[in-house]
């Protein structure tokens, strides 16, 4: 597309009152730093996930853990979700996208605040368990980084924040 057509297409976008355009240059920047959050996320999500992927394994230093299943299952997969769900919004610009996005955060967050209590509230070790070997009383998610847990919920209001003011504002 040539810089005339681009122009084109962005006079008609101003004309039909879609984007005013004082708000197209905030609206991109918002939209790149929103992706941006979502990297972060998911990368960091991947870190903190890869630490329960060693629960009932021989050769790891903790066994047990106190995350249910299907928390510790619907959590990423809520937050891959919406970010397919934004990638959507950036590539169609498609804004009821921004709103499922949203709704899908949510639910993400919801499960993250969830373990992230669960992880941070507990005693490293679980009660009544009759065992020689001390990896079978050790829980998994004390190995977290309790700085990584922090940056990944800190990250995830701001992108919340982040997503809502493009919905609401979309």
């Amino acid at each position: 597309m040539t810089v005339a057509e681009v122009s084109a297409v962005r006079g008609a976008a101003y004309a039909r009152g879609r984007v005013r355009p004082d708000r197209l240059g905030t609206e991109r920047r918002v939209t790149a730093f929103v992706m941006g959050l979502f990297v972060v996320q998911l990368l960091l999500g991947g870190y903190l996930f890869s630490f329960t992927l060693g629960q009932g394994r021989e050769d790891a230093t903790a066994r047990a853990t106190r995350l249910p299943s299907p928390v510790l299952a619907l959590h990423p997969l809520a937050g891959l979700a919406a970010a397919a769900c934004w990638f959507a919004v950036l590539v169609t610009d498609a804004r009821p996208m921004a709103w499922i996005t949203l709704g899908l955060l949510v639910v993400a967050a919801l499960g993250g605040a969830f373990l992230a209590a669960r992880t941070l509230l507990r005693p490293p070790r679980l009660e009544g368990v009759v065992s020689d070997d001390p990896a079978d009383t050790m829980v998994i998610e004390k190995q977290m980084p309790t700085i990584a847990i922090g940056t990944h919920g800190l990250v995830a209001v701001v992108l919340l924040a982040s997503v809502a003011w493009v919905a609401v504002t979309g």
